[in-house]
């Protein structure tokens, strides 16, 4: 019913045109990540761009030693022990009502910009 629907509705538009040059749909599969948490990445990209950060951990804080991990950069194997590297920080975040793992979702990436006005945050997703 969706794809007769759609038809109908594809040649209702094209009839308002004269000429058409190109019509294409795209379909993709779309995974949702869930809550967020260490993957660990391919050795060549993470050589290859020193701005990448992936802080090992196994804990669900994951989003926290990451933006804790830019604000403080780390020279020497800075994804090693984010307890240990970044407690001292902590209470520079404010987390107020951050989901506890966070969620890849723009609005909670929102609400932490909302509660630290001096970060903004610029996240990417790539996949293999």
């Amino acid at each position: 019913m969706k794809l007769a629907t759609f038809w109908v509705n594809a040649r209702v538009i094209a009839s308002l045109f004269k000429y058409i040059e190109k019509f294409s749909i795209e379909i993709f599969d779309f995974n949702l990540i869930g809550s967020t948490a260490y993957i660990p990445l391919l050795e060549t990209l993470l050589k290859r761009n020193n701005e990448i950060i992936n802080i090992q951990n196994n804990d669900n804080w994951y989003f926290r030693w990451n933006v804790l991990g830019a604000l403080h950069p780390i020279k020497v194997h800075p994804e090693r022990n984010p307890h240990r590297l970044y407690e001292n920080f902590v209470k520079e975040l404010n987390m107020k009502d951050i989901p506890i793992p966070v969620s890849v979702s723009t609005p909670v990436y929102k609400k932490f910009e909302e509660n630290n006005p001096e970060i903004s945050l610029c996240i990417y997703e790539w996949h293999n």
